[in-house]
């Protein structure tokens, strides 16, 4: 993140402003794509399913994006 921006690039960054890692690809997923995303992700840490680490701040206000994110949708082959 750099200016209120999030970028997406494959690899490890050296030393990120906060990592959130899910217990798997699909719970990590389906926590962004859940219907309350907020109570979703509560959920997860208290039950040790996903671990936050660095700047809550920067946790917080990453959160509040995700009600932007939205599945892709299928390409329609014919």
């Amino acid at each position: 993140m750099r200016d209120q921006r999030v970028k997406s690039r494959a690899g490890t960054f050296a030393a990120p402003a906060f990592v959130i890692s899910f217990k798997d690809a699909d719970y990590g997923f389906a926590t962004l794509q859940a219907r309350n995303k907020q109570l979703a992700f509560m959920q997860g840490i208290q039950d040790k399913n996903i671990l936050v680490t660095g700047n809550a701040g920067l946790v917080m206000w990453f959160q509040g994006l995700t009600k932007y994110l939205k599945p892709r949708k299928k390409k329609v082959v014919g």
